[in-house]
């Protein structure tokens, strides 16, 4: 890892200096300044992206999801609040809907990719079009 990277990191989860950072791993500043020169152990580079909010570190389909003090944020630009995921139970209890199988489900399809947020009239047609032509 780059010394810079490595300064992003550190200052992104919160750790103004080595000192801090040796501090709260329980290491010597010497250890921390050969995290900066060697290799990082992947577990404190985990722990570093989690404090700063990232959670790539957490596989793939986490990628580009950020945690905010708020909510957790997607790629998309969207966000999801505490209260809304507590919620979740409730809205699935009151529309009659499976979790279990709603989960299988999503995971056995490939996500939309967005290009913009809403559709323009001409491409709401040529998709119902397009729906209209496969269901023949």
């Amino acid at each position: 890892m780059r010394h810079c990277d490595f300064r992003w990191l550190m200052l992104d989860a919160g750790f103004h200096n080595e000192k801090e950072l040796a501090h709260f791993f329980e290491v010597t500043e010497k250890t921390v300044r050969n995290w900066q020169t060697n290799r990082l152990p992947k577990s404190v580079s985990a722990c570093l992206e989690l404090m700063g909010g990232k959670l790539d570190c957490l596989g793939k389909p986490w990628r580009g999801f950020r945690l905010t003090p708020e909510a957790i944020e997607s790629p998309d630009g969207d966000f999801i609040y505490a209260y809304e995921v507590r919620a979740i139970a409730y809205v699935y209890l009151a529309a009659g809907i499976e979790r279990a199988r709603l989960c299988t489900m999503l995971k056995n399809t490939t996500p939309i990719q967005r290009r913009d947020r809403r559709l323009k009239n001409n491409e709401t047609n040529t998709r119902v079009s397009k729906e209209k032509r496969h269901s023949t």
